[in-house]
């Protein structure tokens, strides 16, 4: 009767263990493939707009399918100098796995300082504009000193941007772009963002993350989701380029943070 038993659990035990397999095996856990047309624009202006940068982009998912709709763009920054900028996109499947992609465009008309800008509706730069258009008759005075005031600001402000050291300056794109993510995204910092190394190092790229921060999930859990796009030959001196990012379980997407490296 013992062995009778034995039996039995022994046909359960593997029949459940089946069960779990095939579960596992019928999940989703792959995210939509993006991909950009060969017409698609490579130039960007700073009178683009959000539809403009999806154009010709589109994402595919293996299980649901055509799933473009999804697709948005998480965020943008300049490197080189300002002369590209680097546009982030998102999209995701029906089961919220998500997948992000680099696309770099070239800056046309200087606007690489602030991208961000090229993201603003159009209806609300009309607003912006019709009331820019009626200023209010009794405030002239008032006006012009306001804008005196704000003109020794703005060269305040280049002043003092001009004599940050590149280490500094690229610590304060970074601090600027987090200030900018929604309470829900996940946050990625660095321990530095320009780093100077000699030809032959040997590059640890995960010992630059120092803290990631998040509404939902712990920091051990995000380390395990970090993705680092770009790479950097030490055996060749030059200046590259590593991005830093993270997805959270709710399909939160990060900053992406920069790591300029330079190989002398």
């Amino acid at each position: 009767m013992k062995k009778i038993l034995i039996v039995l659990l022994v046909i359960v035990c593997i029949g459940l263990g089946a069960g779990v397999i095939y579960i596992k095996g019928s999940e989703d856990n792959e995210g939509p493939k993006i991909t950009f047309s060969e017409d698609k624009d490579t130039k960007y202006t700073s009178g683009m707009t959000t539809e403009d940068l999806l154009k010709d982009v589109r994402a595919q998912d293996n299980k649901d399918g055509d799933v473009t709709d999804s697709l948005t763009v998480e965020t943008m920054y300049p490197k080189n100098d300002g002369k590209q900028i680097t546009v982030i996109f998102v999209a995701k499947d029906k089961s919220n796995n998500v997948t992000k992609k680099e696309f770099t465009m070239e800056a046309e008309d200087g606007s690489a300082e602030n991208p961000d800008l090229g993201l603003v509706d159009n209806e609300d730069l009309t607003d912006n504009a019709d009331q820019a258009e009626k200023p209010d008759a009794d405030s002239d005075t008032e006006d012009t000193s306001e804008e005196d005031s704000t003109d020794s600001s703005d060269d305040a402000t280049d002043s003092t941007e001009g004599d940050l050291t590149p280490e500094e300056q690229a610590q304060k794109t970074e601090e600027d772009k987090i200030a900018q993510l929604s309470p829900q995204a996940p946050k990625l910092y660095l321990t530095t963002y320009y780093v100077e190394v000699p030809v032959g190092t040997a590059l640890d790229k995960l010992s630059y993350v120092k803290d990631i921060q998040d509404d939902t999930e712990t920091r051990s859990d995000l380390f395990k989701k970090i993705q680092i796009t770009g790479d950097v030959n030490t055996a060749t001196p030059g200046t590259y380029e590593l991005t830093y990012y993270v997805v959270d379980n709710q399909g939160n997407s990060s900053n992406g943070a920069i790591l300029t490296v330079v190989v002398k």
